[in-house]
């Protein structure tokens, strides 16, 4: 073998060796990086589920409390109706219950109010 072939030889196995460090340099690098996510992962994961129960919870809990809340203001509606009716009723009697019997002793009518009336000159 000639000295340039054995020159040539050299540099070829030179730039080998630091290709191989290169690449046990990357895989060691991106074994650590695999480890590290496979570490990780676990703890993520039980994270997770806690946190999707929670939401879970809560979204199936806002149609029960809307459908009670409708109901209350239903029932109140109805409540407010008939006190409505009740003072209706009351306000548009001609005599308060009490004074009933006193009115059936005398009549109230149209044509004995202006008779009244000229009596009284």
């Amino acid at each position: 073998m000639t000295e340039q072939e054995r020159a040539e030889t050299a540099r070829l196995e030179r730039a080998l060796g630091h290709f191989r460090e290169s690449v046990r340099g990357w895989s060691d690098r991106e074994s650590e990086r695999a480890l590290a996510k496979m570490r990780a992962a676990p703890r993520a994961g039980w994270f997770r589920w806690p946190v999707l129960a929670t939401v879970g919870l809560v979204l199936s809990a806002v149609p029960v409390y809307k459908t009670v809340n409708d109901r209350q203001q239903a029932a109140q509606a109805l409540a407010d109706a008939q006190l409505l009716e009740q003072v209706d009723r009351e306000v548009s009697e001609a005599v308060p219950s009490p004074m009933e019997p006193l009115a059936q002793l005398v009549s109230w009518g149209p044509s004995q109010v202006g008779s009244q009336k000229g009596d009284v000159r």
